[in-house]
C-alpha cells in the first residue's frame, strides 16, 4: 500500500487547507477531488494557464524544473514568480514527504457552480 503525501494549501482566500495524495496524483486532479478551485479548462493536457500555483519556497527543490512548454505558458500569466507552477505538471513521487503550495488570489474559474 502507498503512503499519501500530506499537502498543505492555502487558498485564495488566505484560509489554509491539508489534503492528501498518492504517487502519481497531479496538484489538478487533487484540486479537483477536493474542490480546491483550480480551473484546468483544458482537464490537464497543458494548453492553458488556469492551474497556475505558487509553490512554497521550501519544496521548490523537491520539483523537477518546468518544462519548455510549461515555462512558455507561464510567461503569458500575469503576476508570474520564480515560484509559478501549473498544477497539471506537478506529479506527486513517493520520494516526496510534503508539499506546500498557493492558489493565487487572482485565480478565476469560471466553470465552477
Amino acid at each position: 500500500m502507498t503512503a499519501l503525501i500530506p499537502l498543505f494549501v492555502t487558498m485564495s482566500d488566505g484560509s489554509t487547507r491539508e489534503i492528501a495524495g498518492a504517487s502519481g496524483d497531479t496538484v489538478l486532479t487533487l484540486s479537483r477531488r477536493f474542490d480546491l478551485g483550480l480551473e484546468g479548462a483544458c482537464g490537464g493536457q497543458m494548453a492553458c494557464s488556469t492551474c497556475r500555483v505558487e509553490v512554497a519556497d521550501t519544496c521548490l527543490g523537491v520539483l523537477d524544473r518546468p518544462t519548455a512548454e510549461e515555462d512558455e505558458l507561464l510567461s503569458l500569466v500575469p503576476g508570474r514568480t520564480r515560484r509559478s507552477r501549473l498544477g497539471c505538471q506537478i506529479r506527486l513521487r513517493d520520494t516526496m514527504n510534503r508539499l506546500e503550495f498557493a492558489i493565487p488570489k487572482n485565480a478565476i474559474n469560471l466553470w465552477s457552480g
